[in-house]
């Protein structure tokens, strides 16, 4: 697996069956039963070894439960001191992995014609199948979310249409008054505006109470990360001021003499 050795050794052909116990000990492990402390020349019992094991190394911490877990403590024990009825069977190879199954089950069978050998994949495979659940739930998120501003987006542009169409009269009057025309874009700009930051609020308000929901499908985020509770509401508000532009826009083509007739 080529996990680095923090300290002490790697297990040899001499930790056989004669041999004194011997484990080696994640990172994780060390920190938890011996904070601060040497592991190396510790004792750990386990269950079906009479004695204690030494602990001979120090293993660096690998993601042994899951990608999007944190890691847990870990024992690594020789094969040939605490033997199993099965096991899985890593190979490195210089070539594509699939080339190299006939050549390992022939191996296998050579040392016992009788072994089965099953579930062969490549660990690109096992990374594959590990990410594709997130994936998906992080596909799924995204299309809700961006359907959600869409809808936002639209609404507000209807609204300020709308708006805009009942108040073509009362542009006319302010303009014939005197008004400039960046004074009606201004006003239609603030209209939209204010629609926004009371929607962002009602928006931040209720996600604050229902983060809690979507916390299990977070990895390394906060429920409350305060960045995406800055950064997209800033998005959100770039957006719908260019929803309002286009009706604030037409607002300003308003012919004075037309609503004054």
């Amino acid at each position: 697996m080529r996990v680095p050795m923090r300290r002490g050794r790697d297990f040899t052909a001499a930790d056989n069956t004669q041999a004194p116990k011997v484990v080696i000990v994640n990172e994780t492990f060390a920190r938890r039963f011996w904070p601060g402390q040497n592991p190396l020349g510790k004792r750990v019992v386990v269950a079906r070894w009479p004695d204690p094991a030494e602990v001979v190394g120090m293993a660096a911490d690998v993601k042994n439960r899951g990608l999007d877990q944190d890691t847990q403590a870990q024992l690594y024990l020789p094969f040939a001191q605490l033997p199993w009825g099965n096991m899985n069977l890593l190979v490195r190879t210089a070539v594509p992995p699939e080339s190299m199954t006939a050549a390992v089950r022939a191996q296998i069978a050579a040392v016992d014609p009788e072994q089965p050998v099953n579930h062969i994949q490549t660990v690109d495979d096992l990374m594959e199948k590990a990410q594709s659940q997130p994936r998906f739930t992080m596909m799924l998120v995204g299309a809700f979310s961006a359907t959600a501003l869409l809808l936002a987006v639209i609404g507000i542009y209807g609204v300020l249409s709308y708006s805009v169409a009942q108040r073509q009269q009362e542009f006319g009057i302010r303009m014939a008054l005197g008004a400039k025309r960046a004074d009606i874009l201004q006003l239609v700009l603030k209209q939209g505006l204010i629609l926004t930051i009371s929607g962002i609020g009602i928006g931040i308000g209720s996600a604050l109470l229902l983060t809690r929901l979507v916390a299990s499908i977070l990895y390394k985020v906060s429920a409350r990360d305060l960045l995406t509770f800055v950064v997209t509401p800033v998005v959100f508000l770039c957006i719908a001021l260019l929803a309002s532009y286009l009706p604030a826009r037409r607002a300003t083509k308003v012919d004075p003499m037309d609503a004054l007739r």
